[in-house]
């Protein structure tokens, strides 16, 4: 069940509400700790309430199943971040640019079992992952039934005798612990942001991990701010959009996603981001 769980304005009109969709899903949205509320979608949230100050602002907590039944009938929802897909741009209002640029999911593993993968890393420092797969025995701890990119996914399903499936409900915590303690796997997949975050929540060194992109998932993904399709949804976009063209906004999101890396891995951000200017 879908249930408010914040409001940014009081909405004083409910016409001139818009209700921004959040789901447990650290660090993109953090809902409790120390750090509740400074999530890289919390903060999105936050740049775009704080500057479109002529709409009233709230958030709902739901899954992102229940968001996509929810959004068929209500004009005013919105989501701080999705992908786009044909079947998606059907039913939703895009942003007319991307909110921003992330580097998609890539192999962690522990500084301790690198020798194992350097063999197969490129010149510009990606792992081959297919290349990996063909000729080691290397086991990689994944999640039943989740998605991880049509480049991993497909490397993945083609030697399904290096997948150890762990079936879990809390993300990739129950992984990583394992990871640093047992010897079941060699390494898990992950976004970079969710490495920052649970080694932090854990009490893990970060330091004792590695972040592999591979050269299987493109170099960076683009996600874009979402909103009902419908009139209502379609005057929202029109402020989105036009923050969206701001220099300092696009910096300020980037900033918010950067907090979540470590510092290897945002310096390859950094050096990504400056090579692919964000656009249509």
């Amino acid at each position: 069940m879908a249930f408010l769980v914040g409001v940014v304005h009081a909405a004083a009109d409910k016409n001139d509400t818009v209700v921004w969709h959040i789901s447990d899903f650290p660090p993109a949205y953090i809902l409790s700790g120390p750090n509740r509320g400074q999530g890289m979608g919390d903060r999105r949230i936050q740049i775009f309430s704080k500057r479109l100050p002529e709409f009233h602002h709230e958030t709902i907590l739901a899954t992102q199943a229940r968001f996509f039944e929810m959004i068929k009938t209500e004009p005013n929802l919105c989501n701080a971040g999705l992908l786009k897909t044909s079947e998606r741009e059907a039913v939703l209002e895009f942003s007319a640019i991307p909110y921003g640029v992330s580097l998609p999911n890539g192999l962690i593993t522990t500084r301790a079992r690198m020798a194992m993968f350097k063999s197969f890393i490129n010149k510009d420092g990606v792992l081959r992952l297919d290349d990996l797969l063909a000729h080691s025995k290397t086991r990689i701890g994944i999640i039943a039934e989740r998605s991880f990119g049509k480049g991993i996914d497909a490397a993945l399903k083609k030697y399904p005798a290096h997948r150890v499936v762990v079936p879990s409900s809390d993300h990739l915590s129950a992984r990583l612990l394992k990871l640093a303690n047992q010897d079941e796997f060699d390494a898990v997949v992950g976004y970079p942001t969710e490495l920052r975050y649970l080694t932090r929540e854990l009490g893990l060194n970060e330091k004792d991990f590695v972040f592999l992109s591979v050269v299987e998932e493109s170099a960076l993904g683009k996600a874009y701010i979402v909103c009902s399709k419908s009139p209502f949804g379609k005057r929202v976009m029109m402020g989105i959009n036009r923050l969206l063209a701001e220099e300092s906004v696009q910096n300020e999101i980037a900033a918010a996603y950067r907090a979540w890396l470590d510092d290897e891995t945002a310096a390859r951000f950094d050096r990504l981001r400056k090579q692919s200017p964000i656009d249509k």
